[in-house]
C-alpha cells in the first residue's frame, strides 16, 4: 500500500517507474536505490514529478538502514567490554578478532577507485579480500556456510566501500558492518558526516576523509591494532541509546 495513491510496477528493476494516479500533468515517481553516477538518470527529476533515492535531499528519501541490522531501543550495557549487544540477534563484539580489515565485493570497476585503497592495504598486509574482486585469502569459515556478518564478526575492521561516492548513497556496506559488530572503515558518500543523524555516532565510523591520505589512514589502522582500549571507543555508542537524530 501507498501513502499516496499510485501503481507500482512489478519485478526488481534497477529503475521503477510508479505512476501517481489522478495526478494531472508530470505524474510519474523514478525510484531507486543505485548511485547516481551509475545511473544518470537519478541526478534529476527529469519528466518525472517526483525523485525516490538514496540522497536525503531528494523528493522522497529512502535508504539502505532497516532496523533489525541494529540494536537498540533497549541497550544492555555491561561491565564486560567483550559482551555487547550488537543486533537483533545479539551477535557480539568479537574479544578476538583477526587485527585485519575484510573485504568482501564482486564488481571490481568501480567508479571511485576503491580497488586502490584495496591493493595498498594488500600492500600493507593489513587486507584479507574474500570475494572475486582482488582475492588474496581463503576464508575457511565460508566453507561452513556462514552468514557474511558472521564472517565479518572475525574481523577488527570491515571495508565498507561504496561503488561511487555520491551524496546519500549508503548502503548495506556499512550497515550490515554496524550488525556484524566489525568497526567500518567508510569510503563513500561525502556527506555522511555533514547532516545530522547520518550516523549512530561521530566515532562509530573510520572515515576516509577524516584523513589527509592512505598513508595517515593506515597509521590510524595499525595504532588500533595495538591499542585495544582506544579501538573500543569506536565501540562505546553500542552501549547507549541510538540517538533522537538518527532515529528520525
Amino acid at each position: 500500500p501507498c501513502d499516496v495513491p499510485c501503481k507500482w510496477t512489478h519485478g526488481g528493476n534497477i529503475m521503477t517507474r510508479a505512476k501517481i494516479l489522478d495526478f494531472p500533468g508530470k505524474n510519474t515517481i523514478l525510484m531507486s536505490m543505485e548511485g547516481s553516477k551509475h545511473y544518470h538518470e537519478l541526478s534529476n527529476r527529469g519528466n518525472h514529478a517526483l525523485l525516490c533515492t538514496t540522497d536525503h535531499d531528494s523528493d522522497i528519501p529512502m535508504n539502505y538502514f532497516v532496523w533489525k541490522w541494529t540494536q537498540y531501543f533497549k541497550p544492555k550495557p555491561t561491565a564486560e567490554e567483550d559482551i555487547w549487544l550488537s543486533d537483533i540477534n545479539e551477535r557480539k563484539l568479537n574479544p578476538k578478532p583477526k587485527p585485519l580489515i575484510a573485504f568482501i565485493a564482486r564488481n571490481c570497476k568501480s567508479l571511485n577507485q576503491r580497488e586502490r585503497l584495496v591493493k595498498h592495504f594488500m600492500k600493507e598486509n593489513l587486507v584479507h579480500s574474500l570475494s572475486s574482486c582482488l582475492n588474496n585469502y581463503h576464508e575457511p569459515n565460508l566453507d561452513k556456510k556462514l552468514s557474511k556478518r558472521d564472517v565479518q564478526n572475525q574481523y577488527m575492521f570491515y571495508a565498507s566501500f561504496e561503488n561511487e561516492n555520491t551524496n546519500g548513497y549508503i548502503t548495506e556496506k556499512l550497515w550490515s558492518a554496524f550488525a556484524a559488530a566489525t568497526l567500518p572503515i567508510y569510503y563513500g558518500a561525502p556527506d555522511i558526516r555533514k547532516k545530522v543523524g547520518m550516523l549512530p555516532d561521530p566515532k562509530s565510523i573510520i572515515d576516509y576523509n577524516d584523513f589527509k591520505n592512505l598513508s595517515e589512514l593506515t597509521t590510524y589502522v595499525k595504532y588500533l591494532i595495538k591499542n585495544r582500549t582506544a579501538y573500543l571507543e569506536h565501540m562505546e555508542w553500542r552501549k547507549r541509546p541510538l540517538s533522537k537524530a538518527f532515529k528520525r
